[in-house]
Parts: C-alpha cells; structure tokens; sequence
C-alpha cells in the first residue's frame, strides 16, 4: 500500500530534473509487516514513477510494488508497507524514475526480524515398549499431524493432535507397533521435525 502523506513542488514539464532521495527508512511495523518511508528533495520531478523492491541478498532485487505519482506544491514524503514480509531478513530500496527515463535509487536499508526459539519437542521414553509420550514446548497453536515411517518411508501409522498450551504432552499409542527403528514427523504451521523412536 502507498500513500503520500505531501507532494513536492511541480516543475516544468519542459525541464525535468532527476529524483533526489534525502532520506529512506524501514522499519518493523508488525509481526510480519515492514513499513517503508522516504522523503524526496523539493527540486524533483513533476510526474514520478516509483518502483518498491525487495531483495533476499542485497544484490538482486525484486519489484514489489510499482506507481505512478503527480506530486502537489511542498515536501515529499512517502510511505509503503510490506504486508507480506519474508520470515527472517530482507533488504529494501525504492527505484525512481522522471519522465525522461532517469532513474536514482533510495540507500538500501536491511531489516531483521527476531529469530524465533526454536519449537522444544520430547519423545519419552526412548527405547518405547508400549507407548510414548510426546512432549511440545512451544507457542504455536493449533492442528498437528504426526505420522509414524519405517526406515524404508513406509507410512505405519498416524496421529492427529491439537495444541491448544504453550507447553503440550500426548500419548502416541505404540503397543501394536512392531519392534524396530522408526521415524517421527511432526508437522504443522508452526512445527516441522523429525525424531528418530527405537520400539523394543
């Protein structure tokens, strides 16, 4: 989403002049949102195009955004939120172009977004002779799918779970399973790992 907050002051169609960046910033507006703004210099453009892009590197960059802005009499100042953040860092600049086809770019800003801890999850005991338990040590919510392979990927069985506590302990009924190594993977939206079960 863009909106101008003011416009920059008109010139002559006749003599377009390049676009100045003075400033550029973002910052984390949300969970899983960045808010980007920038100002422009007040000899500028009348008619701009403006290109908000992304990059995962910092080298290659990708258009997330394209518009086209006719500014009115003072300063520019302008916003962009990326709605739909990458998970754990990016970079961002915004591409300007006049009418005459100049382009100037904004500095590049990085943003980090926190690593989240990762998801503690307990199979106990481990050998299994009848059941197990399993133990989910997180703040995600909501449905699990854990599913039961033998070491050549063949599906035994499944469990169907929901986490409604930060901290979640199940029972997986074992008793029937015959005894050999087995693999574990627990899946959801938050949760996606595998553990390794001996049943003896």
């Amino acid at each position: 989403m863009l909106c101008i907050v003011a416009g920059i002051s008109a010139k002559s169609q006749d003599n377009p002049v390049p676009i100045i960046f003075t400033s550029f910033k973002a910052d984390i507006f949300s969970n899983n949102s960045v808010r980007l703004n920038w100002e422009l210099s007040g000899n500028t453009a009348d008619s701009m195009y403006f290109t908000i892009e992304r990059s995962v590197d910092g080298v290659i960059f990708q258009p997330l955004h394209k518009t086209i802005i006719r500014p009115e009499a003072g300063s520019g100042v302008y916003r962009y939120t990326d709605f739909f953040a990458l998970n754990d860092s990016a970079f961002y600049r915004v591409a300007g172009l006049n009418e005459t086809g100049a382009a100037s770019f904004s500095p590049i800003h990085k943003i980090q977004f926190p690593r989240k801890p990762k998801a503690e999850i307990i199979i106990m005991p481990n050998p299994v002779f009848n059941n197990a338990s399993l133990i989910i040590n997180d703040e995600g919510m909501g449905e699990i799918l854990c599913t039961l392979y033998d070491l050549t990927g063949k599906n035994i069985r499944s469990y169907q779970l929901r986490k409604n506590t930060v901290y979640m302990q199940h029972i997986l009924d074992m008793y029937s399973v015959p005894r050999g190594e087995y693999i574990l993977n627990i899946r959801s939206a938050f949760v996606n790992e595998t553990k390794r079960i001996l049943k003896q």
